[in-house]
Parts: C-alpha cells; sequence; structure tokens
C-alpha cells in the first residue's frame, strides 16, 4: 500500500521540466529566508518602539506598495522578460533590508515599507509570468502547485530561523533575509539564465504574430474572474486576523496549538495537492474553483457549529480541501487566459487582487467580528454559496 502510495505521488510529478524545477527551487531559496516580515509589528513596536497605530499605517503602506509594485512588475515582464525583474527585486530587496535595519524615525520608516514593499512584491507577478511562459499549458496547473510547495516548505523554514535570530538581534533578520535573496538572485542569474531568456523570447515572438491579443483591463471575463477572487482571497486571509482570535477565544486554544493548525495545513499541501490536482487539472477548471471556494468558506463557516478539538481539526481539513484545490487552478486559468505579450500584465492584475484582498480583509473581518464573531463565519457561508455559482456562471466566457 505504502509503495503505491508512493508511486502515485512520484507519478503525479511527471512531465514537470527542468527550467519548471529550478525556478521552484530559486522560490523555495527566497522562501526560506523570508524571515523579517512574520516579525515586523513585533520589531516596529518592540525594537523600534513605534505605537502599535503607527505600525498599522506601515503595514497598510506596505500594503499600497505591493500593489503599486505588482503593476509595475507585471508591465515590465512583458517589456523586458520576467527573470530580469525577478534578478533586480531579488537584488534590490537584499539592499533594501540592510538600510532598513538602520532607520529608527516614523517619518522615514513609512515611506521605507512603501518602497520595501514596491521592490519585495515585483518578484511575485515576474515569477508567475516566467512559470506561464515555460510550463505547457497541460501541465501548467501541477506547475503552479510545485511553486506552491516550494513557497510552503521554504515557508516552514525562514520563520523558524527567523525567530531564532530575532531573539538575539534583530540586525541578523535582516542581514539573513538579504543574504537569501542575493543568493536566489544568483541563482536565477547563473542557472536559468538561458532557459528563461530563451521562453521569454519565444513568448514575444509568438505575440508579435497575433492580432488583436487580450489585454487584462478590456478582459471583462478575466475582470469578472479577478472580482471573484477578490472575495475569496479576502475569505482565505481572514486566516491571519480574525481566525485565530476565534479559535483562541471561542475554542480556547493557545498560539502552539494554533501554529499546529498551520502545520496540518502545510503537511497535506505537501502530501496530496499535487495528486488532487493531477486527477482534475483536465476538467473544468472554473467549476472546480467554485467548489473549492465552497469549501473554503464552507471550513470557516461551520466553526460556530462546533467547538471540540476533533470539529476544530475537521474544519481545517475542509477549507485546507479547497484552498488545493481553487489555488493552484485558479494561477492556472490567468496563465492560460493571458495573451503571449500581455502575460506579466496578466499576473500583475491577479497579484494586485490578492494584495488588495489583504488589505481589506482585516479591516472588514475584524469590524464584523467586533459586531458578532458568529456572523462573520455565517457571512462567509453565504458567500461561499455566491462564489460557488459565480466561477461556474464564469466558465463559458473565460475559456482560453
Amino acid at each position: 500500500m505504502f509503495r503505491h502510495f508512493k508511486n502515485q505521488y512520484l507519478a503525479a510529478y511527471a512531465g514537470l521540466s527542468k527550467p519548471i524545477w529550478l525556478l521552484a527551487a530559486t522560490v523555495f531559496v527566497n522562501r526560506a529566508g523570508t524571515m523579517v516580515m512574520p516579525f515586523m509589528t513585533l520589531y516596529l513596536t518592540s525594537d523600534r518602539g513605534l505605537p502599535v497605530s503607527t505600525a498599522g499605517w506601515a503595514l497598510a503602506l506596505y500594503g499600497l506598495g505591493a500593489l503599486t509594485g505588482s503593476y509595475c512588475s507585471g508591465r515590465a515582464s512583458d517589456k523586458i522578460g520576467p527573470r530580469r525583474i525577478m534578478i533586480a527585486s531579488l537584488v534590490l530587496t537584499g539592499a533594501a533590508f540592510q538600510i532598513f535595519a538602520r532607520i529608527s524615525e516614523p517619518s522615514t520608516i513609512l515611506p521605507a515599507m512603501f518602497v520595501l514593499a514596491f521592490i519585495m512584491e515585483s518578484y511575485r507577478p515576474a515569477s508567475s509570468t516566467a512559470l506561464g511562459q515555460v510550463a505547457a499549458p497541460e501541465v501548467r496547473a501541477r506547475a503552479f502547485v510545485l511553486l506552491r510547495l516550494a513557497a510552503n516548505l521554504g515557508m516552514t523554514v525562514g520563520p523558524a530561523l527567523g525567530g531564532f535570530l530575532a531573539v538575539r538581534n534583530y540586525r541578523w533578520l535582516f542581514i539573513a533575509d538579504g543574504v537569501t535573496c542575493w543568493i536566489a538572485a544568483f541563482f536565477l542569474w547563473w542557472v536559468l539564465r538561458e532557459d528563461l531568456d530563451n521562453s521569454a523570447k519565444r513568448a514575444k515572438e509568438r505575440g508579435a504574430k497575433l492580432k488583436g491579443e487580450r489585454r487584462p483591463f478590456s478582459d471583462k471575463p478575466f475582470l469578472a474572474f479577478c472580482g471573484l477572487k477578490l472575495f475569496q482571497a479576502m475569505v482565505f486571509f481572514q486566516l491571519f486576523s480574525t481566525w485565530p482570535l476565534y479559535f483562541h477565544n471561542v475554542y480556547k486554544y493557545r498560539e502552539d496549538d494554533i501554529g499546529a493548525f498551520f502545520a496540518l495545513n502545510g503537511i497535506c499541501i505537501v502530501l496530496f495537492e499535487m495528486q488532487l490536482v493531477r486527477m482534475i487539472e483536465k476538467s473544468d477548471r472554473l467549476k472546480w474553483i467554485g467548489f473549492g471556494s465552497l469549501l473554503i468558506c464552507g471550513g470557516f463557516g461551520l466553526m460556530p457549529w462546533g467547538n471540540s478539538q476533533a470539529w476544530g481539526i475537521f474544519t481545517v481539513l475542509v477549507w485546507t480541501l479547497g484552498e488545493m484545490i481553487a489555488m493552484p487552478l485558479s494561477m492556472a486559468v490567468v496563465a492560460d487566459r493571458a495573451s503571449e505579450s500581455h502575460r506579466g500584465a496578466y499576473m500583475a492584475t491577479i497579484a494586485m487582487t490578492f494584495s488588495l484582498a489583504y488589505i481589506l480583509a482585516p479591516l472588514i473581518g475584524t469590524a464584523v467580528y467586533e459586531y458578532n464573531p458568529n456572523a462573520l463565519w455565517h457571512g462567509i457561508s453565504v458567500l461561499g454559496i455566491i462564489l460557488f455559482f459565480g466561477f461556474r456562471s464564469l466558465s463559458p466566457r473565460l475559456k482560453y
């Protein structure tokens, strides 16, 4: 039985080309160095002595910088190629961390957060654009799964090492994060130079031959898709605001218990996501994304109906299953929908959607939570039904 599972597990990775694996390796190195951002609020308040309200403004400016950086990254990726954008982002982020660690004045920290986000977040649309170029359409969904796995595995390393360094000296946190950015940049420059540049060149040549190519902001079905994704992401990002509050206050879980639930989510993704996507990648993706959205919302919506440990685990498994279905298929839909010469702009638009959701989710979620915690989860349940039918209705119009 174990051998059968092992064979099925490995078979799910078949057909993924060398450039896809190397790009995923770069993402792993980059995410393994994600040490600063999980501790940014603590750094600003405890080490720099800023009030919590000022730290909140700093994070809001980070979100605004992420929006702007995503847009500019997508446009630039289409013009000069995603590899150059990724390298520039990584090199400049490494340098920005070294400078940021030496800033102490609030009047300087706030604009610095905007600049830092602009530089850092320009990496994401460029990496998605590069993956869309090197991955054939038939394996594109699994390629995005591999990128997610690399990011998740890296994120298990980065914050743990970051916490170890932060309790000693926050400056080491910025130094280490900057060094990993430079390592990832060197990897991109040296190892992936030929593969990514050739893919970008071929994509540009294909785009030049096509007339009347779609652009994201005039593509109405795609904009409708982004609108639905905005609400889906706002639900998912409750994980970083109201979800831990509810588990702590109602289920009486401690911080280490909540951390264990995050770990359970990560383990499920590593073990099962690739196999799951392999099973459904040739089906109607929009209908599956709708079903995944229903499960994400349902997992949150079920929380008020119990308060035992088993029930808590069950709700986590429900929204984790929804995440494994909806997230990678969504990125594959965007990559398939994108025209060759505007792929970066499409990836930037979906990245901006997630950035906007990241800003709005805690603002709206905490406001409703303060009014009535259960009302938030019941409202999310209703939203799940709307998203389910919304994505299904888009299926005939969002063909590539």
